[in-house]
């Protein structure tokens, strides 16, 4: 299997503050056009059917990526989608996900994720006082109500896609309280966590070997959970 991340939006609706992108030292966003092109779709669907022929993959998994991905046009996102469809044609299947804070999430948007079998990745780092420590818009408030409005409004559609949550490690909080937010309040049992973005000239304001133990303690969350699922 291919994994590719596809960044459709150089843009995005809030301003978390530990955002590797828009608030590090990387500003390359600001010589980019904010929103992918037909011509960058295509000339994208001719690499990756290249690249299926020539080192014989048969499975891409693609992420569409940002910024905030549901800034997109509809219409080319339908496109988009489409046109990458198109690599089924050689034999290859196409497994799409969309990562995004679910903000600007409509019916339409919906639509469009059954239509193309697009799972989402919702990022929420877990309770209210957690996420909105850093999760702010761009006046900075708190994001957390209206990102659990529109889980909730996710969760009362028909939908035919998976749902699974992003979660950016802070090793000052419960490991067992956001698992226990995410799967008994928010119903989801699909999480993956994050590490912040930091390195040698960067480096994390909390000592690391406290990520270390935050991970650990996850792992046994998860495995007692498991098989207390397994004996029902």
């Amino acid at each position: 299997m291919a994994s590719i991340i596809i960044k459709t939006v150089e843009r995005c609706n809030i301003n978390c503050s530990y955002c590797y992108f828009f608030n590090k030292k990387d500003k390359s966003f600001e010589q980019h056009s904010p929103y992918i092109s037909l011509k960058v779709i295509n000339q994208l669907f001719d690499f990756l059917s290249e690249g299926a022929k020539t080192l014989s993959i048969k499975n891409f998994a693609i992420v569409f990526h940002g910024g905030e991905p549901l800034m997109q046009n509809k219409e080319t996102f339908d496109y988009m989608c489409k046109q990458l469809r198109g690599l089924e044609k050689l034999n290859v299947s196409v497994d799409f996900s969309l990562q995004t804070n679910l903000m600007l999430l409509d019916k339409q948007w919906i639509d469009l994720f059954n239509k193309h079998t697009v799972s989402l990745g919702i990022s929420i780092d877990g309770p209210k006082d957690i996420h909105d420590k850093y999760r702010l818009d761009k006046r900075g408030k708190g994001t957390f109500e209206r990102v659990i409005d529109k889980i909730k409004f996710l969760q009362s559609q028909n939908t035919q896609f998976g749902k699974y949550v992003l979660s950016v490690i802070n090793p000052i909080y419960s490991p067992k309280n956001i698992f226990q937010f995410f799967y008994e309040k928010l119903k989801i049992n699909q999480f993956d966590f994050l590490l912040p973005d930091n390195n040698w000239d960067d480096k994390p304001a909390i000592d690391v070997k406290k990520y270390g133990t935050f991970i650990c303690d996850l792992f046994d969350l998860e495995s007692i959970q498991k098989c207390d699922s397994c004996s029902t």
